[in-house]
Formats: structure tokens, sequence, C-alpha cells
């Protein structure tokens, strides 16, 4: 089959696409509702699965075009908006079908399937009668291979008939389905059209008053004799044979179908893998555009933004989250010249944030690291031991299902007491630990800080706690642990901070770790200089130097560094501008940035700081002051982005 697919939603789109392409000839995609009507034209498409809302002409309105011009393709809406009056007017615009967003996909390609197949139907055996065979798309009639000419109105009349060719029509019922004829006949004409069909029947070899008049009725097609009969019940028997043998061919189906589940499966996990950067984007460019933040959004391109969250985030499986998008979407739409109002900026926020805890919370999301990280390549290959000592059974689950980590071996324990004596027993890698026994049995919390102190070179302690607050923090200070989380903070974050420990360890066992830092400085004889003091100073970096700042983008995404040094006055492009290019990019603005110069007044630090800048040294200073600076910034990355 030959798909025509018009949504603006790429990411819903591509989902579609590859999900439907393995049963179709061709699958097509468009985003916007510009000349859908001359590109089928072009092309003999078997369906066409529309959006409603499309950017430049509505769903509605093509459709309507389509069936104005005479184009009969089979057309599916999907769409968000589920209201009784959206779906009339799909169908009066001439829909076929109406599927809502979000959808399930193997309804979606039963849906297709079934248009195709009452397509199939309509062209094929129920426009035939006897040996007359009509043919709606090459508007032929052929009796006995014989072509027979009709006019407009006389091959419609005919085409009545034989969609139904049992029934009797009243002359206003035939007259009703021939609105679309520019004149519109009267009972008069219509006597005349059927006079002059039989006719030019007749004259072809069928039988006289081939459509006969019932009296006080209408008309209808003349019986069929027994002998037709007789020959028509012996196709029927082939077909009944044919169906028993494709029962057969279909219960050795079910294995496909399963696989086709499978796939489906990963097809969407995948495609959530590969679009969770730009909804995280998506979702950032809402909230700046709420505050009134962001200039480059309108409020139109923020309704599509929740719009096309609807549909694509129910069909991935997020179905609280594709709900929450909809209120999102109809908030905007009901307000929007009153966005400005506190209120309604509050309510957006708070949905906004739900939306993202839907989608990003420690037990809903797939992160890419799980599936590049069946093997971390730390202590070779290795079991990695971590205990969990914390009463809370849930935390259990959660971790072994987000990490699922064939290298990683999880014990929990649910007491304080029975953790002291695994500690006691075995040396793990990492312990995370709850510290909510401080007040009820601080004696053995207090015991146990010092057993993990007594293991600090071979285990890393890490505490994950309810209780996130000041005194919490300073009583666990006094202990050698390696990070303190809120258990506000979601498992992703906590895998990342186990992995930095365990590079921490690696790196301690065999410091063989090099760093990435990436040099922007016009003055070579300066770089060369500083390159040699780094190495001399034996910090564990690769050097990366480049003199021209025009092409520093495409530098730091091929080298990738963990921190980027810059010069302030460069010719073309100076260290200010290239700073806010990099801190205004949503995946390169994490990299911390020094500068280096050999001027620190207080309007160059108010520059330094208001385009985004770590950090800066003067170069006079190099000596005593960027070592140490770089390797605190170069830490600082590992805590807040683990291994990569």
């Amino acid at each position: 089959m030959k798909i025509l697919l018009a949504e603006d939603d790429q990411r819903l789109g591509q989902l579609i696409y590859d999900y439907l392409l393995p049963e179709s000839e061709i699958v097509d995609i468009v985003s916007t509702g510009f000349n859908i009507v001359e590109k089928i034209q072009e092309k003999s498409y078997d369906i066409l699965i529309l959006d409603m809302m499309l950017p430049k002409k509505n769903g509605i309105d093509i459709c309507r075009e389509l069936r104005r011009n005479g184009i009969d393709i089979a057309i599916l809406f999907i769409t968000a908006l589920n209201n009784q009056n959206d779906k009339i007017k799909a169908f009066e615009s001439g829909a076929d079908d109406y599927l809502i967003k979000p959808f399930d996909f193997a309804e979606l390609l039963v849906r297709v399937k079934a248009l195709l197949r009452r397509e199939t139907k309509v062209k094929s055996s129920n426009l035939m009668w006897h040996d007359l065979i009509l043919m709606p798309e090459e508007k032929l009639v052929i009796y006995n291979q014989d072509q027979i000419n009709l006019t407009p109105t006389e091959f419609k009349i005919l085409q009545i008939f034989l969609t139904t060719p049992n029934k009797v029509f009243s002359p206003e019922s035939i007259i009703g389905k021939l609105w679309d004829i520019d004149t519109t006949p009267t009972d008069s004409t219509l006597r005349t059209h059927i006079k002059s069909l039989r006719k030019k029947l007749e004259e072809k070899g069928l039988e006289k008053n081939f459509i006969e008049t019932v009296y006080g009725m209408g008309y209808r097609l003349k019986p069929k004799s027994e002998k037709l009969f007789t020959a028509e019940n012996k196709q029927k028997s082939v077909k009944r044979k044919k169906a028993d043998n494709q029962k057969n061919i279909d219960k050795s189906d079910t294995k496909i179908i399963e696989t086709k589940e499978d796939k489906l499966k990963q097809l969407i996990e995948q495609m959530w893998l590969d679009n969770q950067d730009s909804i995280k984007q998506d979702c950032q460019n809402l909230s700046d555009y709420i505050q009134g933040k962001n200039d480059n959004l309108d409020i139109d391109k923020a309704i599509r933004i929740a719009h096309n969250f609807v549909g694509f985030l129910g069909s991935i499986g997020f179905e609280e989250a594709s709900k929450i998008a909809k209120k999102i979407e109809n908030i905007f739409k009901d307000n929007r010249d009153n966005l400005y109002s506190q209120d309604i900026k509050h309510t957006l926020m708070n949905l906004l944030n739900n939306l993202q805890n839907n989608l990003f919370s420690q037990d809903r999301v797939i992160n890419q690291e799980n599936h590049d990280d069946k093997h971390l390549n730390i202590f070779n290959d290795d079991k990695i031991e971590i205990l969990v000592i914390d009463d809370d059974l849930k935390l259990a689950n959660n971790l072994i299902m987000f990490i699922d980590n064939p290298q990683v071996n999880f014990v929990f324990v649910h007491s304080i007491d029975r953790g002291i004596e695994y500690i006691k027993e075995k040396d793990y890698h990492v312990v995370i630990l709850e510290t909510q026994w401080k007040k009820k049995n601080p004696n053995l919390l207090i015991k146990m800080f010092n057993l993990l102190e007594e293991k600090e070179e071979i285990t890393k302690t890490i505490i994950y706690s309810k209780n996130d607050n000041l005194d919490n923090r300073l009583y666990c200070s006094k202990y050698p642990i390696s990070a303190f989380l809120s258990k506000d903070n979601s498992l992703e974050i906590l895998w990342k901070n186990i992995k930095s420990v365990l590079l921490d360890n690696q790196k301690e066992s065999q410091s063989s770790y090099n760093y990435d830092i990436l040099i922007i400085d016009d003055d070579i004889r300066f770089t060369e200089v500083l390159k040699e003091k780094l190495i001399i100073n034996q910090l564990p970096v690769n050097i990366h130097i480049i003199s021209d700042s025009e092409i520093f983008l495409e530098e730091i995404k091929k080298i990738k560094p963990q921190l980027i040094i810059l010069d302030l006055q460069m010719p073309k492009l100076n260290g200010l501008d290239i700073c806010k290019i990099i801190k205004k990019d949503s995946l390169l603005k994490s990299i911390p940035i020094i500068f280096l110069t050999g001027n620190l007044e207080s309007h160059i630090i108010t520059q330094f700081v208001e385009a985004g800048a770590d950090d800066f040294i003067s170069k006079s200073k190099i000596d005593l002051e960027l070592y140490p600076r770089i390797m605190t910034h170069l830490k600082r990355v590992d805590l807040s982005f683990g291994i990569t």
C-alpha cells in the first residue's frame, strides 16, 4: 500500500513512519498542509493519514478540497481533538475514519488496512453485475470486454445501482445521491437519463429493461436468473475453500504478530531515547516562554509544542504526561491574551513541572546511559559490589529496574545493625546509606561511619537521604563521604554519582584517566608555553589548542572537552562572544570556562560574569593559580555528570 502521512510533529511522524513502512510499499511524510492535493494527484496514494491541526492549511480544509476535486482517496484523521463537534466536522468534510491521539499503533495499522479493504471491495465485487463491470477510478464501464460510453450523470446513476445491486431506489433517493452533479436532475430529467442508460446497455447486449421499474416504488437492477445464481454459488464455494486455507495460514502468522509487538516495543523505546533531549529542550522553551524569557516563541508555537506532546507522549506510553500536556495546551488556547496573569503563569508552571517529573522521574525514565553502560569497563569486567542500607523496599526494586546492569551486583539490607554486619564480612565498592537512624539508633550510625572510615580506601560512601537539612549535612560532613544526595534527586543523578565514585577509585588505583581540555588563544607562542607547563606539572589532561576562534564550535563538538581555557582579546571572535555562545547552548553550557587574561580590571570581571564564565585568572599568576583551579573544575564535572 502507498501511504501519505501529513503530520507536523516530527517525532510522532517518524514513529508512525517506522511502524507502517514494513507493511507498505511507500510511506511519504509532509509536515504542512501546503500542496497536499497536488501531491496526491501526482502520485497514486492508497490512503492519506491526516493530522487535523497542520501549519498553512488545516486537515478539514484539505479534506474538503480533495472531495471537491473528486479525489476519493481513503482519508484517516489522526488528532488530539476529541470532542463531538470536531468529529462531526471531520466526517462532514469527507473523512473515512477518525483516530484520537494518543492511539495504539496496532489499531492504527488495523484501521488503515480496513479502509483499504473497504476501498478494494467498492472497486471490485460490489461493482459487478452479470458480465457488466464499472471501474470508478478509470471512469470506465465494460460489458463482455466492450467499453460503453456514458455521460457523467449516467455513469453516476449506474454506479449507485451497482454499489447496492439488490436495492430498490426511489427517484428521490437517486436524485439525493447526485448532489455533486453540476445540474441536479428533476424527476422528469432522471427518467430521461435512465431511459438513455437502458438504451446504451441494451445496444451492447444486456437484457431489455436491465434497469427495471418497480411501480409505485422506483428502480432496481433486474434480478439474476437461476443459471447465473448457480454459477455464482460455485464461485462462493471456491471462495469458502480459500477462506479455510487462509485460516490455516493465519495460525502460522501468530508468531509474526508477536514479533511485530516486540519490534514496536523496541521502536518506541528507541524513539524515546532519541528524543529525550529534544523533549527536555521543548519543556525548557515552554518554561522560558511562560516566564517571558523566550522572544523566539509566540503563543501559536507554544500551543503547537503542547499539542504535539499530547500525541507523541501518549503514543509511546506516557498517558499521564499526555493528559498534562493537553491541559497546558487548553490553558494556552483559552488564555491567549491573559498569559501575563500571575495565576495563569503559576498554573502553567506547576503543570509543566508535573509533566517533566512524570517524564523524567526515577521509575519512568529510560536513560541512554542504561543502554550504553552494559559494561562500564571499570575494574575490567569484574563485578561491582554495591551495598544499599535503607528500609525503603521500593528503592531496592527501583534501583534494580533502573540500572539493569549485568556488571553491577546490588545487596540490600533494611536495618543499620545488619548493614554493619555486612560491611564487616565483605568489602564493597560503594555503600549507599540512609541516615534516618540518626534519631532511632545514633550509636549504631556512629559505629557504621567509623567502620566505613576504616575502609575508606576500598569503600566509598554516598548518603541518599530523606533528611536534607543543614544539621544532617553538617553531621555527615564530619565523615569521609563521597557525596550527599537528597532523595528529591532522581535515580539518574544517583547513578551518575555512583559512576563518578567508581571512576575516582579507578583513577586512584590506575591514574591513567586523562581529561580533554581545549585552549582557544591566537597567541601561538603563549599556548605552547602553557602546554609545556601543564605537562611538566603532570596534570591528567589531553591538551587541544586552536588559534582560529571562528572554528571553535566545530572543534568543541569534535573534541568534546571537559574544560575550556579562553583568551579575552582575539581577532575575528573574542573570548566573551565565544563564552556567551557556549553558555546559551543546551548541550555545551555545562562545560567549565576559565578566562586567562592580562587585564583583570573590575569592568572586565563584570563582563566575564555576565557572559557566564566559571573562572578567570591573570596570565601573570598561572603558575600559582591555574593548575589547582583546573583540577577543581574537572572534579566538579565528574560529580555533576558522571562517567561518559
